[in-house]
């Protein structure tokens, strides 16, 4: 009895903690001549979250995302491999202000490469960062 007692413990526990990636953040973005925008997104922070990034969903959310939090500033290419819809990659800087935007197409083994340090990159649906206006030198908040 206490060895099913304690499985059934175990089992629960395991099921109810969450993974990094389930793991919310609320964005805020200012841009410049608009309305601040809330994107909600799920944080990439483990090594096999940020290699995996949004990789094999088929759809994204309005107004959500992935963040992918890296643990200093760098140059890295990202890629759209085995991702099935177009993103907007919004790159920012440690001092949380945009420094580039990029579009990755769905399934491209391009590489996305920005032109500038980045620390954080927002992935978000295509067409987003156009619609609101945003812009490198954009700070954001999360």
């Amino acid at each position: 009895m206490k060895k099913k007692v304690l499985l059934i413990l175990f089992f629960v526990l395991a099921c109810s903690r969450p993974s990094t990636s389930d793991i919310s953040a609320m964005i805020k973005i200012f841009p410049t001549n608009s309305a601040p925008l809330v994107v909600n997104a799920e944080k990439a922070q483990t090594e096999a979250e940020l290699m995996r990034g949004l990789m094999y969903r088929q759809v994204l959310e309005k107004d959500s995302g992935m963040l992918f939090i890296f643990p200093q500033e760098q140059l890295r290419s990202f890629w759209m491999k085995n991702t099935y819809v177009d993103l907007d990659l919004i790159f920012i800087g440690g001092d949380k202000k945009i420094t580039d935007v990029l579009r990755g197409h769905a399934f491209s083994e391009t590489e996305i490469q920005p032109a500038h340090l980045y620390r954080y990159v927002l992935e978000v649906n295509a067409g987003f960062v156009e619609k609101n206006k945003i812009k490198a030198g954009d700070k954001v908040e999360f």
